[in-house]
């Protein structure tokens, strides 16, 4: 059977009242894996009745199932390649890893990448490859989209990937991001609430829809030029490309994401979007962890290009349970710009 186009099936009888997740491997058996099938629900590639569905979905007797498209094949053990630069490698213990993953790199093999991911160029920091129960992306507790830099982090083993996981479910890991959005974003301090799944006219995109999964972001603009804002956005949840559908939703898409409406400008031609910052509690030792990434040399051309800011102001009290003075210290570092010295007097 080939899931690279549309396949239709009639739930029988026998699997009335089945969850969706564990029906589909009975219903499609050379695609026998779980996880694959809870992937394709989310990623929008599975329907019910002709509508999106959610993994825990009961299916009952005659109920129609559409695989819409899906991955070439069921997930591969990865093969390791080995030229990741360790100086990218941002912390380091016994039991994970945080990462600045570069711009241009995906997380994990998909088609037309099946060995140049970041994952199998981890495979040698990895104590326990065989054993984490997804074999495409072992160890990866969230991830950034292919032109998105930055913090990742990376559990080293089946248990500390498990506690991690746990801890993102309740919020406990907490995401900090960079952006350049277009346009002059007013309120300057805001929070997005929308629901984020695949675009039903474009199945290369998300965007906000009745059906999708719930999505928080929260931003608070540092910096403003006269087509440009930047921002601060600290996520609640991680769907897939949330921000960018977030922003794009507001009509300040990010510079450079073509796919959501954003523009190139001058030699930056990438999205200009960074995973800046990873706090959360180790989960051995208990310890809070803070790491922060270096932008990209390209982002130093932008400053460059743009010049001081029209507007910086001041920023609040604190922000999203965030201390301002250790947030305006670490931007100082980040940007590495005379203009920033306003929000580190502050």
């Amino acid at each position: 059977m080939n899931l690279n186009r549309e396949r239709m099936i009639r739930v029988p009888p026998k699997y009335a009242g089945w969850r969706l997740d564990r029906a589909l491997p009975e219903l499609f058996p050379e695609f026998r894996s779980r996880t694959f099938w809870q992937r394709a629900i989310r990623q929008g590639l599975v329907r019910l009745n002709g509508k999106p569905t959610r993994v825990a979905t009961v299916v009952r007797a005659e109920d129609t199932i559409t695989v819409d498209e899906a991955p070439e094949s069921e997930p591969q053990r990865v093969t390791r390649i080995e030229h990741f630069d360790p100086e990218r490698i941002l912390y380091e213990d016994a039991f994970l890893l945080v990462v600045n993953k570069p711009v241009g790199m995906v997380v994990h093999p998909s088609r037309g990448h099946t060995e140049d991911s970041l994952v199998q160029s981890l495979w040698p920091w990895l104590s326990e490859v065989e054993r984490f129960p997804d074999a495409s992306r072992p160890g990866i507790v969230h991830r950034l989209d292919k032109d998105t830099s930055g913090c990742l982090l990376v559990a080293r083993t089946r248990e500390v990937h498990e506690r991690l996981a746990a801890a993102l479910k309740r919020r406990e890991i907490h995401r900090l991001y960079l952006a350049l959005a277009q346009g002059v974003v007013d309120p300057r301090q805001a929070t997005v609430e929308a629901p984020v799944g695949r675009d039903p006219k474009h199945r290369l995109k998300m965007a906000t829809v009745w059906q999708g999964r719930p999505a928080r972001t929260h931003w608070i603009a540092v910096a403003e030029w006269d087509a440009f804002s930047l921002l601060w956005l600290k996520l609640d949840t991680g769907r897939t490309h949330q921000i960018r559908v977030h922003l794009a939703s507001v009509a300040h898409p990010l510079v450079g994401d073509m796919l959501y409406g954003g523009s190139p400008w001058q030699d930056f031609n990438t999205q200009a979007l960074h995973a800046w910052q990873l706090r959360f509690d180790h989960p051995v030792t208990g310890q809070e962890v803070v790491v922060n990434a270096p932008l990209p040399p390209a982002w130093g051309t932008l400053w460059r290009a743009l010049g001081r800011p029209s507007r910086l102001d001041p920023l609040p009290v604190s922000w999203q349970g965030l201390s301002s003075r250790a947030l305006a210290q670490s931007f100082a570092a980040l940007v590495d710009q005379p203009w920033v010295q306003k929000i580190t007097e502050s």
